[in-house]
């Protein structure tokens, strides 16, 4: 999922193949998850399907005549109003843009659970011996994954508490 402006200056959530940008909300095993996603988030933030491209039309959408878009989709909500429940959702599923390496229990008493971040991306986890404390050692240890929804809503719980 990525956010782009629209010409119109609406910021529309779209679904695409990954890019490698690292510019990229959120990444899902399928395109049909992609759309439940996004159609779910869509109707919970009151955006339009229109503008996210999940409807296709000249005119309104149809949630507009149902009064769950409050009509972004023919320019009678400013941009400026639209675009703070876009930055909403995005702040409820974006993790903070620093770098965390978390240490946690391993599978046995000699060994030590770490989990990767990098710039608020999930990158991966790994078990390293509980005798190694250098960062750089520990990273040797990550196994690199994919980030996706389920991952940064784990991260964002325990890093939400990790900041309290």
């Amino acid at each position: 999922m990525y956010k782009e402006k629209d010409k119109n200056g609406y910021e529309a959530l779209s679904i695409k193949k990954i890019e490698n940008s690292g510019k990229e909300l959120l990444a899902f095993t399928s395109l049909n998850e992609a759309k439940d996603y996004l159609f779910s988030m869509t109707e919970k933030y009151m955006l339009c399907q229109k503008i996210n491209g999940l409807y296709k039309s000249k005119s309104a959408c149809f949630q507009y005549s149902l009064k769950e878009c409050n009509g972004a989709c023919i320019n009678l909500e400013e941009p400026k109003e639209y675009n703070k429940r876009v930055r909403k959702f995005i702040k409820s599923i974006q993790l903070p843009k620093k770098d965390f390496l978390f240490e946690l229990d391993g599978r046995t008493n000699s060994e030590k659970g770490l989990v990767l971040v990098e710039k608020g991306i999930y990158k991966g986890f790994g078990f390293c011996p509980i005798t190694i404390d250098s960062h750089d050692e520990m990273i040797n240890y990550i196994s690199t994954k994919q980030d996706n929804k389920d991952v940064r809503r784990i991260l964002f719980r325990h890093i939400k508490k990790e900041l309290i």
